[in-house]
């Protein structure tokens, strides 16, 4: 079963970026402090756009996902044309999807706490779906796919919801809440881009930068992409 997955928003961005300024001047053998604000707004960008090629959270971040219950029995859910409307989802169900997928791994999750799922009526009231109906998966390590909750057996999802953004799950995402938790490749590849943003910086438009996944940079994160589902 391939699992079902929704839209994904994030609600908080990290804290902290997987490179230091103090890191990014060194590899861009940069002494004086007089570019610090280029620096971090390079910084950010690359990061921004590593995140998007590999489809991972770097540093630890707060996502929500959301699904429709109309997403059920149409396009890439067509295959649960047999489950009723008003389900958000089928794991309930034969030959249904029974888990859900977590866009942006590597999932940070130790306990209960790290993950909420709330579930909003046709009435537009939201209820919190007890821990207790399901389980998650939080798989680790530098190339770690897709985070999942499993229902529990004898479980099934709220039914009777909203069209539209009929369940939110809210969860962390990231390799961990220090720029240290980060692979080294990921890390030199950020490098590489900053350093290119540092020499093309005479191209740049006030209050922009010119961030892309460089060739070399691609090399260095083409193992940790995850498959785009």
């Amino acid at each position: 079963m391939a699992g079902l997955i929704g839209r994904a928003s994030l609600k908080t961005a990290p804290d902290t970026e997987p490179v230091t300024v103090a890191q990014a001047k060194v590899y861009c053998r940069v002494d004086s402090s007089d570019e610090d604000t280029p620096f971090d707004r390079w910084i950010e960008a690359a990061r921004q756009q590593v995140e998007a090629y590999t489809g991972r959270a770097l540093v630890s971040q707060t996502w929500e996902l959301w699904i429709d219950a109309d997403d059920l029995g149409s396009g890439r859910y067509a295959n649960l044309a047999k489950v009723r409307a008003d389900w958000p989802l089928g794991a309930s169900y034969p030959g249904a999807e029974d888990y859900i997928k977590l866009p942006h791994p590597p999932l940070l999750y130790s306990d209960a706490s790290d993950l909420s799922i709330v579930s909003y009526d046709t009435d537009n009231d939201a209820t919190t779906f007890s821990a207790d109906y399901y389980q998650v998966d939080a798989p680790d390590g530098p190339r770690a796919p897709y985070g999942r909750v499993y229902l529990n057996i004898g479980r099934a999802w709220p039914s009777s919801l909203r069209s539209r953004n009929s369940l939110k799950i809210t969860y962390t995402a990231g390799y961990g809440t220090s720029a240290g938790d980060v692979p080294d490749a990921i890390t030199e590849a950020l490098l590489r881009m900053i350093g290119t943003m540092y020499e093309q910086r005479s191209d740049e438009v006030v209050g922009t930068s010119t961030a892309r996944v460089t060739y070399d940079a691609r090399r260095l994160l083409s193992p940790y992409r995850v498959i785009r589902i």
